[in-house]
């Protein structure tokens, strides 16, 4: 009986549906300014990914965001929370 010299081999998309979904909450860096609802480049994990600013602000480039949803391989992404005030030292 012959196999097929692919079965078994990789990840199966169960797997990668977990991986693309540990990627919600996290942050990424923003490689071009975004108005809302705008597509344009961001970077996370050291790749440049597709992203959509699923938010109400414009985000600027430089900045981070944070991870709100993955759409195949662009990510939806929000201005991050945190101010600049929880960040403040002194």
């Amino acid at each position: 009986m012959l196999k097929n010299p692919l079965q078994g081999k990789g990840k199966t998309s169960t797997e990668n549906e977990v991986l693309v979904d540990s990627m919600v909450g996290e942050i990424a860096t923003i490689l071009e300014a975004l108005a809302p609802q705008a597509l344009g480049k961001v970077e996370h994990r050291g790749s440049t990914w597709n992203a959509r600013n699923a938010g109400t602000d414009l985000l600027e480039k430089d900045t981070i965001a944070k991870i709100v949803r993955v759409d195949g391989l662009t990510l939806w992404i929000q201005a991050e929370t945190h101010t600049q005030e929880e960040h403040h030292v002194g």
